[in-house]
C-alpha cells in the first residue's frame, strides 16, 4: 500500500489500518517522495485539534 502525495488524512489512516503497517511510502507520479507514519498522523491530528 502507498499513499498518494495528495491523499487526505482519513485516506492515510485507512491505508495504515488496512495494511497493518506502521508507515507508508508517499508517492508522487510514481516516485517515492516521503514516508508517513502513525506518529506523523497522530501529531497532525493533535495539532489540528489544538488549533481549534
Amino acid at each position: 500500500m502507498r499513499a498518494p502525495a495528495d491523499a487526505d488524512v482519513a485516506a492515510v489512516a485507512t491505508g495504515l489500518v488496512d495494511s497493518h503497517q506502521r508507515c507508508l511510502p508517499v508517492v508522487d507520479h510514481g516516485k517515492v517522495v516521503g514516508i508517513v507514519s502513525w506518529r506523523d498522523l497522530l501529531t497532525h491530528l493533535l495539532n489540528a485539534r489544538a488549533a481549534r
